[in-house]
């Protein structure tokens, strides 16, 4: 079901975001936002949304496949449409009542009142407008990139982002978003899929059974192979977080921005400007200590965890990040490809 013009909506067709989470697709998001005047809607197919959203989160598509229930969906999202409290103040609902912590504790009352500040603030910052363009953020989407071009007119920019970073970083939350085991076995048992990726599957299964780090590895390699694959036939936009936080990334903010048919590069200060979905810890270091993307990540994961890393990138041969260098390599045919 194809969705119909966007330009009554938005006078252009939206841009879909797309990347694994903590991969810094936050940070894109608002920067391009921001600079651009343009809506966002944020993580649309988070499971906390239940429905369609539970039901199609990391869901493996091709672009033939019939789902008029997530068509309907996206469709709704790609109008502008806000499925629930979550993708329009990027928080849980139930994280902003006041708890009988919160009123026993002065530590967790700030916590609560520093909730509240962000939802407020993000809500002044990004509030839905009339007549703006859209930008749609998806962590949970990249599997099903040929389904969305092949049913709606959109422009889709993915994000990736070294998996030693993106590693600690979900370890370090290990919140129940980032337990990778739920989305892992979906992958792992969909015939279509382990048919479609080249890997020694047997091989996947078994180190990821005996490594968190290596299942986070596994999870890395599927949801940014298969859209690097793909890249060339969808005409995807792919980019690196390392080339547009580094001091020279003037030149491919530029090419971003211009591929995805947008008109302003975000300033400076707002690439200086940290994730509203950073931590505390990080928020700090981002302002004295520079850049995120030159924190040694290598001690705080220990190197057992990078060898496992490092085996489950051979074992699915990835060609764009080594777990010895930061910056991502072999990326000329993939950020020089013309829009």
């Amino acid at each position: 079901m194809p969705m119909p013009s966007n330009d009554d909506a938005f006078g252009q067709v939206p841009v879909v975001l797309v990347g694994s989470g903590r991969s810094g697709t936050t940070w894109v998001l608002d920067t391009i936002a921001e600079a651009n005047g343009m809506n966002c809607i944020f993580e649309p197919l988070h499971p906390i949304l239940g429905g369609a959203a539970q039901r199609f989160s990391n869901r493996y598509l091709v672009a033939t496949d019939s789902e008029p229930e997530l068509a309907r969906f996206i469709g709704s999202i790609l109008r502008g449409q806000h499925p629930g409290f979550w993708t329009r103040y990027r928080e849980r609902p139930r994280r902003l009542y006041p708890s009988l912590e919160v009123v026993s504790s002065v530590s967790a009352a700030k916590h609560w009142v520093k909730r509240w500040q962000y939802v407020l603030q993000h809500h002044r910052r990004f509030r839905m407008m009339r007549g703006r363009p859209l930008i749609v953020k998806f962590i949970r989407a990249n599997l099903m990139l040929g389904w969305i071009k092949a049913n709606f007119p959109c422009r889709i920019l993915h994000v990736l982002r070294h998996p030693l970073a993106v590693i600690e970083s979900k370890m370090r939350l290990w919140e129940q978003d980032w337990d990778p085991n739920g989305p892992l076995q979906s992958y792992l048992s969909d015939p279509r899929l382990t048919a479609d990726l080249d890997a020694d599957w047997d091989a996947v299964r078994s180190a990821a059974a005996s490594s968190a780090a290596a299942a986070h590895a596994a999870i890395w390699c599927i949801e940014n192979l298969i859209p690097l694959r793909q890249a060339p036939n969808l005409g995807l936009v792919t980019t690196f977080y390392e080339c547009l936080a580094s001091e020279e990334a003037a030149a491919e903010w530029v090419r971003v921005i211009s591929c995805l048919g947008l008109e302003r590069v975000p300033s400076r200060a707002s690439l200086t400007r940290p994730s509203q979905q950073a931590s505390a810890a990080t928020r700090e270091r981002l302002f004295t200590k520079g850049r995120i993307g030159l924190i040694d990540v290598r001690s705080k994961l220990g190197e057992d965890r990078v060898a496992d890393i490092a085996c489950m990138l051979d074992r699915f041969d990835v060609r764009v990040y080594d777990v010895n260098r930061y910056e991502p390599i072999n990326t000329t045919n993939l950020i020089d490809r013309k829009c």
